[in-house]
């Protein structure tokens, strides 16, 4: 057997105290089972028919670290894609949860799970991690502010040899997502031996899901209306999910799909509708100009007042569960428009924190939408709460308030946002002790706050994003490390934001600036809380901090953004109607991004009541996952779920297949998140708009001519700081000018492509491909001047052209004589006849261009070279010949 020294190598990175004064110890490692495993959870369906489904499932190598708490020196482990078993003070195990369609369950049938074959591997001397009960993201105005609950450890299984879990699998209850059964299984790939040390890793194991004829559910009467396909993107994240061949219509493809359904339900009428609103009278307005849009845009709307539905919560939704039942096509997108004194909440379940009132129940939109399966059978008992509704509330008070939530609603979809889209901003705190006292720090996070934060940002920078840290912690703490244990393996923190570099000082004004200067989304992943409860000292998220009187600064009307709030109760948005606190009703933080007239937010997620560490954490995954699949590509689907509603119940679909402990927490979590806003509206995915670059032209001319490039920039949400051009295609940009405008020559002609980059401050760039015709100029040539020779003297010609281009020439000389020659622009040739000859000269590049010249040449005839005696040889064409007579005269 291997022991764990040999198969790990520990590095020791810090130290850390839990409860009184433990000490951490982290050695983080990664454990190879074998060499095939892939880098991540891959989940392959065997088979699947009337009998049942069988599913193989592979594991990545295991990552782990130590810490130390008291006298024990815990291994803490974990897997890529995985979450961990659910018994507390057990050990916690990483284990792979997944949904899994039963699209072929026979109606009335129950199922059986078990592992039908796997791959191990045995180690020894491995004592692992309990599961510790998560910390609650709440925000304490009593001492201490920030409570963490106390280590846990059952002393009772530690000292048991036995291997945990068994059986490896945790399967059930059957749910529903509308009308398909639909099936949570969880797959450990560990188990372990808390006396022995021993630890079986798995790196395979498949799983074979038998369907059973035996009833064991109640089953309600199946609605026989249709749907318009706007869950298959829900569906299509489940396990084994093929879609249906008999939707009414086709799948929704997200922004901007346009389905046509069924005609919208009128008084008497037989048809449906794909999107409900539930208004109250006052408010229906604005519910008419949303429903005009959806209508146009091929989503069928119908709005309904309280009139007609009723008032209370029971007759609301008694109303949806007929509209589902009956309506062809059923509602797949519902609205609440209106305060909770309009549309009340549901009050069902005891939230059980410490810090409300014995019997304080979680005000919940959740069962409007809960209509099938039997979580409609038995309203008030839950194992299961998939929702069969895309839902959403837009709490507003009065009609102008309900008018400015719709007008941003429409602003956000018809914003073009060609700047500042493509910037995000991700909030949180560091953790480091219960108090704002120095003293109990040691540079460890004690929750996960900054580390899922910075996943968040690290894949969006991936995609090419520009986002902010706006990080805080208290001026004693010194940050140097994640979690290390209750949420993960204590690995340091990027260089980047340890002290000094980082200042960890964000606050108010920086996320006010952020927010004005356009950031299509932030994250806030820390405390909140809110005066309707008492104990709470904020209004809205606690760091930094941020509350609902700090909303009126917010001025982003051209950049409404989408806040994704991920902490306590700044979405508690019932205070008229709340068990407790109805003397307490202060509008929450989501109200307040939602009705900022000028500013704020077109959507906010937000929970209702105090929400958990952990179970945050991946439902704030989960909301990325749904818009971008490959934030985790071992869950989900690969095609973007963008509608608000779908990301509401996609996220907690993916919390609820990482969490386990406890069941109550999962409802809880369920219960308390909310989208604030209309779920039919997408998210937009923004593509920042580099310069848009007006290339101008046409650009042509000669060979050598200079050619003036004069370029401009129409788009440019940053200042340009280079235009760089590539004149020679060897792709490396060697000018770089401040200005659009260059010259540049080419010295032969022909079509060159210019490559212009042009960059702005963000480090965002544009290229263009610029062509430029260059013509051929043939050679201007010159034979030389008029020449006057003899016969049969060799007379020299001197011939010149100008050609600005960078060509080959010929030279060729015709005398005139019929002889010729080629190759010199300075020949030499003789005549022999008398005669005014015309010389040409022809100069021809290589692209074709043609230049001539000519002279004349004057030959005479030739002097002979001996004159016979009397013989005058006259200069010229002519000769004459003449007898002279030498005497001598006598003088007398």
């Amino acid at each position: 057997m291997m022991t764990k020294d040999e198969q790990n190598e520990k590095i020791m990175v810090g130290a850390k105290s839990i409860a009184l004064l433990s000490m951490i110890l982290l050695l983080a490692s990664t454990s190879a089972v074998t060499a095939q495993q892939p880098d991540t959870v891959i989940v392959t369906v065997i088979s699947s028919d009337a009998t049942g489904m069988t599913l193989k499932i592979d594991f990545p190598a295991f990552q782990s670290s130590q810490v130390r708490v008291g006298d024990h020196l815990f291994d803490v482990l974990e897997l890529p894609g995985c979450g961990k078993t659910n018994e507390l003070g057990n050990t916690a195990l990483p284990r792979y949860g997944m949904m899994v369609a039963l699209e072929q369950l026979p109606a009335g049938y129950w199922v059986t799970a078990y592992v039908q074959d796997s791959t191990s591997l045995n180690l020894s001397d491995y004592f692992v991690y309990p599961v510790q009960e998560p910390g609650e993201d709440q925000l304490e105005r009593t001492y201490p502010p920030f409570p963490t609950p106390e280590f846990t450890m059952d002393e009772t299984f530690y000292n048991t040899s036995q291997f945990y879990p068994d059986p490896l699998i945790e399967y059930g209850p059957i749910g529903t997502l509308r009308e398909l059964k639909i099936l949570p299984v969880l797959v450990a790939a560990f188990q372990h031996n808390p006396v022995t040390g021993e630890l079986i890793v798995y790196s395979s194991i498949t799983v074979r899901i038998d369907y059973q004829g035996e009833l064991r559910m109640a089953t309600r009467p199946g609605a026989s209306s249709s749907d318009s396909g706007y869950f298959e993107g829900m569906y299509s994240t489940l396990v084994g999910y093929v879609p249906s061949p008999d939707l009414v219509t086709g799948v929704d493809a997200g922004a901007g799909a346009v389905l046509a359904t069924g005609t919208p339900l009128g008084t008497g009428g037989n048809g449906g509708c794909d999107f409900l609103i539930i208004t109250d009278p006052e408010l229906e307005p604005a519910a008419d100009n949303l429903s005009a849009r959806r209508n146009a845009q091929g989503i069928s709307t119908l709005v309904v007042n309280t009139t007609v539905t009723g008032t209370t919560a029971e007759q609301i939704k008694a109303y949806i569960q007929t509209a589902y039942d009956t309506w062809s096509p059923r509602p797949s997108f519902l609205l609440l428009l209106g305060e909770a004194n309009h549309i009340p909440p549901f009050y069902k379940t005891v939230h059980l924190s410490v810090y409300y009132p014995t019997g304080h129940r979680t005000g919940t939109d959740l069962y409007y939408a809960i209509l099938n399966g039997p979580e409609a059978a038995a309203p008030y008992y839950q194992e299961y709460w998939t929702p069969d509704l895309f839902y959403g509330r837009i709490s507003v008070e009065n009609l102008p308030e309900a008018n400015t939530v719709i007008a941003k609603i429409f602003a956000y979809e018809d914003n073009q946002w060609l700047c500042g889209e493509n910037k995000a901003a991700v909030c949180g705190f560091f953790q480091d002790g219960e108090t704002w006292i120095a003293g109990d720090e040691d540079g460890f996070e004690d929750r996960r706050f900054i580390l899922t934060s910075e996943e968040i940002r690290d894949y969006l920078i991936g995609e090419g994003f520009v986002v902010d840290r706006l990080y805080t912690t208290e001026a004693h703490v010194d940050p140097t490390n994640y979690n290390n244990g209750d949420y993960d393996l204590g690995l340091p923190l990027p260089a980047a934001l340890l002290r000094p570099a980082y200042p960890w000082n964000a606050g108010t004004a920086d996320i006010t600036t952020a927010i004005n200067d356009g950031r299509f989304v932030v994250f806030h992943r820390d405390h909140g809380g809110s005066l309707n409860r008492p104990s709470s000292p904020v209004e809205g998220w606690g760091d930094p901090e941020f509350e609902a009187s700090d909303v009126p600064s917010l001025t982003n009307e051209a950049y409404y953004t989408i806040i994704f709030s991920i902490n306590c109760e700044t979405g508690w948005f019932d205070g008229e109607t709340d068990d407790d606190y109805t003397a307490r009703n202060f509008d929450c933080l989501c109200e307040a991004f939602l009705r900022q007239q000028d500013g704020g937010a077109a959507g906010v997620f937000g929970a209702t009541r105090i929400s958990t560490s952990g179970w945050n954490d991946d439902l704030a995954k989960g909301f990325v996952d749904a818009i971008w699949p490959n934030f985790d590509p071992v869950h989900g689907s690969a095609t973007p779920l963008l509608r608000a509603g779908e990301i509401l119940n996609y996220g907690r679909q993916y919390m609820y297949t990482h969490d386990g402990w406890p069941w109550d927490v999962k409802k809880r979590q369920y219960e308390l998140f909310h989208y604030f806003g209309d779920p039919t509206m997408a998210f937009k995915i923004p593509t920042y708009e580099p310069p848009q670059i007006l290339v101008g032209g046409p650009y042509a001319g000669d060979e050598n001519e200079t050619i003036e490039f004069t370029v401009s920039v129409s788009v440019a949400c940053s200042p340009i700081v280079s235009y760089e051009w590539d004149f020679d295609t060897d792709s490396i940009f060697e000018v770089n000018s401040t200005t659009g405008t260059i010259n540049h020559t080419w010295c032969d002609n022909g079509i060159y492509p210019v490559t212009l980059r042009v960059t702005d401050e963000e480090g965002f760039s544009s290229t263009v491909n610029i062509s430029v015709n260059i013509s051929n100029i043939a050679p201007t040539v010159t034979a030389g001047p008029d020449l006057i020779t003899d016969a049969y003297k060799p007379v020299t010609f001197n011939g010149s052209f100008i050609d600005p281009g960078c060509d080959n020439w010929t030279f060729e000389w015709d005398f005139g004589d019929g002889n010729s020659i080629t190759g010199t622009l300075t020949p030499t040739h003789v005549y022999s006849q008398p005669q005014i000859y015309t010389v040409n000269l022809t100069v021809r590049d290589d692209d074709g261009g043609v230049g001539y010249d000519t002279l004349t040449v004057t030959v005479y005839s030739s002097v002979p070279a001996t004159t016979p005696p009397g013989l005058v040889v006259l200069s010229g064409l002519l000769a004459a010949f003449a007898v002279v007579t030498l005497s001598r005269t006598k003088r007398h």
